[in-house]
């Protein structure tokens, strides 16, 4: 039997994000191939999902890059950070190191160090998103350090200057239908919408809010559900801003605040169209989910979810943060239901065999091979 090789999955999320579901599933799918370690910030709530699943896990105290003070300390906490990860690896004989997403550089402070271990990395983020001061200098902290750049969309790909070490490799929901089919926009008037996402400045549901506005005056018993996680901090504040907005418009028989979505597929089929207006998306989970499980999508140009919606054949694609365009297309959804439940038929079609998850997880274990 051929020697498994041993994983260093770095996971910067605090949070189950999509980012973290797209990681966790393809571990899954090649645990029985590889022998996958997580190391985690501290207090990360994936701790739970990742032990449930009998993953050894290793906690480390990582900053975020982000726009408070507190950012200023990275560096210095970097190179004590890439001491623990070096360690690690050489406690549990691991010798490739796979880094989820672009902001966390420990992976090139651990390369740096050790030059013989594998790096491998995952951009998950755009040139556009909240890092866009340290873009390029960490797109070319990679570019010299990592083995392969793994880009989750083209527009990423474009993003990080084409590298030669990069290549494109969607991220595939491990989805398997559960339930009936879709049923359709039976009541346009009381059309129930979507917002999967959590609640973090950027990720757009003050827009959709704003949608919502123009909606009702055409629509009084339309509806606005949003699920997400609620983080400390700004997250918090920036819901608060969300549930003012809500009452200073007197909408509030019209949006209903919810916690994380346990069941993707029971959600998504319980509500009658999926709204994202994230302000830069790298791919979007969200988007392709709700293409696979044959919701009717509408969604902004944020970046990946033009891929998804193959430029805006298979959904409603607006123009990225437009308010009155976005109510405009979702108007025109409800106007012509039996148009877009039809759409939405066939974009669940075209997604299966373009959105492929074997491609993904024999790719990635490729990577891991080679050379070894």
């Amino acid at each position: 039997m051929p020697r498994k090789q041993k994983v260093l999955i770095i996971e910067n999320s605090r949070y189950v994000t999509g980012g973290f579901k797209a990681i966790f599933s393809l571990t899954e799918a090649l645990k029985d191939k590889c022998d996958f370690h997580y190391i985690i910030p501290k207090g990360s709530k994936v701790r739970s999902v990742l032990e449930a699943h009998q993953y050894p896990v290793e906690e480390l105290a990582m900053l975020e890059i982000s726009r408070r003070v507190k950012t200023l300390l990275y560096l210095p906490v970097l190179n004590p950070n890439a001491n623990r990860v070096i360690k690690y690896m050489d406690e549990h004989n691991i010798s490739i190191l796979h880094v989820n997403d672009i902001f966390n550089q420990l992976g090139c402070a651990v390369k740096f160090k050790r030059p013989a271990f594998k790096l491998v990395y995952h951009v998950r983020l755009l040139k556009s998103s909240y890092i866009s001061a340290f873009y390029p200098l960490f797109a070319k902290m990679i570019a010299r350090y990592a083995d392969k750049i793994i880009c989750v969309s083209e527009a990423v790909y474009r993003d990080i200057n084409k590298n030669s070490k990069a290549v494109v490799l969607y991220d595939r929901p491990h989805t398997t239908e559960k339930q009936n089919p879709w049923n359709g926009l039976l009541h346009p008037g009381q059309a129930r919408i979507l917002y999967l996402s959590n609640y973090i400045p950027g990720k757009g549901q003050q827009l959709a809010l704003q949608v919502l506005k123009k909606l009702v005056t055409t629509y009084p018993a339309i509806s606005l559900h949003f699920y997400g996680d609620v983080q400390e901090g700004l997250s918090q504040k920036y819901l608060r801003q969300l549930k003012k907005y809500v009452a200073v418009n007197n909408l509030h028989r019209n949006v209903f605040f919810n916690g994380r979505a346990e069941d993707i597929e029971t959600t998504m089929k319980a509500h009658d169209l999926v709204l994202n207006m994230s302000e830069s998306e790298s791919f979007s989970f969200v988007c392709l989910e709700a293409v696979l499980y044959g919701v009717p999508l509408v969604t902004t140009n944020s970046g990946g979810p033009a891929e998804i919606t193959d430029y805006g054949k298979m959904a409603l694609l607006t123009p990225n943060k437009n308010i009155p365009e976005t109510a405009a297309a979702i108007k025109n959804m409800l106007t012509n239901p039996e148009q877009y439940t039809r759409l939405s038929k066939a974009a669940k079609n075209w997604a299966e065999k373009h959105f492929d998850f074997n491609t993904t997880v024999n790719f990635i274990h490729k990577i891991y091979t080679e050379n070894q």
